[in-house]
């Protein structure tokens, strides 16, 4: 699942190697231009990689159960958001995307541990792999595609989030298979995407939820309309689904 040291080198040399300068880009003809972009794609995945291992740590440091004790507190910030925040000057919801991809590694990693200590102690027969793979988080797929490159953080976001919704009611296995097919999704669709794809095979999975979700979602519509001092009308406006698609496909 861990991206290796010798991958991040490797990927952060290629950026490297590009140039030093703006001119040096500007001198890259279309295709060269391409490459670029990619191998910077790439090594911003290792570094995101390596971020959130870093994050989910600071984060397993300072608990709630840790009080004052805790990493973040013992710094001056009352979350390890905050913390990582401060020294990355990157935004909030930066910071928790980070921590909420390291601990979800962390916690695929530490069962897969398990399973391999456990595995050692019993017949390794067939049975017994199955029931010790059940045994991992249903979210592993998630955990696995991100460490080998096939999944970004931005892209791992939307398939754990949307499909957490359900998870206390849909078997592990169906949602473990659910991973894997917006995974496979995932390599032609973008982050923004992602989200509506999740929604699309967290409803197949969990149909009975379908209705409820609907009325959540009626019951979150809302829209004020008001003139500023300048005389400009300005808006605010949050539609079901259905009723704002037409409004999108409008404005773009």
């Amino acid at each position: 699942m861990e991206s290796s040291a010798p991958t991040l080198v490797h990927t952060a040399t290629a950026v490297a190697e590009l140039g030093a300068c703006p001119a040096d880009f500007a001198a890259l003809d279309d295709a060269g231009l391409l490459e670029a972009q990619q191998r910077h794609s790439a090594l911003k995945h290792q570094v995101d990689i390596h971020g959130a291992w870093i994050a989910g740590e600071v984060a397993r440091r300072s608990t709630r159960e840790l009080g004052y004790a805790g990493l973040a507190q013992r710094q001056g910030f009352f979350s390890p958001e905050e913390l990582i925040q401060s020294m990355s000057k990157s935004s909030r919801s930066e910071a928790a995307k980070l921590i909420r991809a390291g601990l979800l590694m962390a916690e695929t990693h530490a069962a897969e541990q398990l399973a391999v200590d456990q595995l050692a102690a019993v017949n390794a027969a067939d049975s017994a792999v199955a029931s010790l793979t059940s045994a991992l988080p249903w979210h592993a797929p998630i955990a696995h595609a991100v460490g080998t490159g096939m999944l970004s953080l931005d892209a791992a976001e939307p398939i754990r989030t949307i499909l957490a919704e359900v998870a206390d009611r849909v078997p592990s296995e169906i949602l473990r298979d659910a991973c894997e097919r917006l995974i496979a999704d995932a390599a032609t669709r973008n982050a923004d995407q992602m989200y509506r794809r999740a929604r699309q095979i967290r409803d197949q999975i969990d149909e009975t939820g379908i209705s409820g979700r609907e009325a959540r979602q009626y019951g979150e519509r809302s829209m004020r309309v008001w003139e500023r001092r300048d005389g400009m009308i300005q808006t605010n406006l949050i539609a079901h689904p259905e009723e704002g698609e037409p409004l999108l496909a409008w404005y773009h």
